[in-house]
């Protein structure tokens, strides 16, 4: 199901464009005859609450109105080609590489926002596992009762979850009492209490109720998911679009999507 969030205040279109428009005009970003539009943001689910708040700044900081749409994987190109052309797609690297390749992202406008680890949740109360070597981590799973990561079919964090546990030759040892996690809250079992251990990244965990961050995997064995943000190909408001991604690479921004579970590029 499509979600659709806005991040604006409770006023008028019509305010909120006045707004715009003279901020645009006194730091003359935009020619004098460019009225604003309504910026819109396309964006994967997992970042829903970095993005939110990313976007909320910006747009309390410009005045420019931002509507922005959360979608899953699947959902993505057929949103990019719908009816509410996007200006901007904020995405996991390989999404964007993937419509960089097929001429949807505008030439030499993307930027790199963070990245993400994997890390094990548990139940609030419950003792955190010791996860202090592959091998520490790999008997905290062995020895687990029950085990849950995301969908690999809706989420590119099951994906590497699933590849991580064929790679370090587990998969036929938990198969049995893996399940998969589903929806906007794939940690949500974790929270309520009904799985004992997960395997998710990093930033799902913090925003999951319930849930705890055990702790990120070891080092030689962590998965790292960079995302990045591009101007969608002939997107409706160019002037805004590249003002929010130079305010992307702010430090605003950057101090938001840390304590979202995100960290800088290396």
């Amino acid at each position: 199901m499509l979600t659709t969030v806005s991040v604006l205040p409770s006023v008028s279109r019509k305010l909120r464009q006045t707004a715009c428009w003279l901020a645009l005009s006194a730091i003359s970003l935009t020619p004098a005859f460019a009225g604003p539009g309504e910026l819109t943001v396309l964006s994967l689910t997992p970042l829903k609450e970095a993005v939110s708040e990313a976007l909320a700044k910006f747009e309390k900081d410009t005045g420019q109105a931002i509507t922005v749409r959360f979608v899953n994987r699947s959902q993505l190109k057929s949103n990019l080609h719908g009816s509410e052309h996007p200006d901007v797609v904020i995405a996991a690297e390989e999404v964007i590489s993937e419509l960089d390749r097929a001429g949807q992202m505008q030439k030499d406008s993307r930027l790199a926002l963070g990245r993400t680890g994997l890390g094990v949740a548990t139940p609030q109360a419950a003792p955190a596992p010791d996860l202090s070597s592959p091998e520490a981590f790999k008997q905290a799973i062995l020895q687990s009762k029950t085990l849950i990561y995301a969908d690999p079919a809706e989420n590119p964090g099951g994906v590497q979850v699933k590849a991580l546990f064929e790679r370090l030759g587990m998969s036929s040892a938990i198969s049995a009492k893996t399940q998969f996690g589903t929806g906007n809250n794939p940690v949500a079992p974790v929270g309520f209490g009904d799985v004992e251990i997960g395997v998710y990244p990093i930033n799902e965990i913090l925003v999951a109720k319930g849930a705890k961050l055990a702790g990120a995997l070891p080092a030689s064995l962590q998965v790292w998911t960079r995302y990045d943000a591009a101007i969608v190909t002939g997107a409706p408001n160019q002037s805004e679009a590249k003002r929010l991604m130079a305010y992307l690479l702010g430090p605003q921004v950057k101090q938001s999507l840390a304590g979202k579970g995100f960290e800088a590029m290396p």
